[in-house]
């Protein structure tokens, strides 16, 4: 059985409100791996004009939460990325 992660690009213009508004109305105070969210990384996400979707097939026994943390983990490496639990 395969189990397929879905990265999708989005740069529609809602993503500039939505991603003020997260940061106005503190929505979040800390990231996904519950690390508090910098002052710093809190003003890259204000100006965010474009954001990365990340979904997968229905893994309703965690068989695939660990390779979702791994690519977690590996987008976290990036420095201009702040990654957010949105549910």
């Amino acid at each position: 059985m395969t189990h397929s992660f879905y990265l999708t690009w989005n740069d529609d213009e809602f993503v500039i409100e939505e991603a003020q508004e997260i940061v106005d109305k503190n929505f979040f105070e800390n990231d996904f791996s519950d690390t508090p969210i910098s002052i710093e990384k809190k003003n890259l996400l204000r100006q965010a004009t474009q954001r990365i979707e990340f979904s997968g097939d229905g893994d309703l026994d965690m068989n695939y939460f660990n390779e979702m943390l791994f690519i977690f983990g590996e987008l976290e490496k990036v420095s201009d990325i702040v990654i957010l639990n949105i549910g």
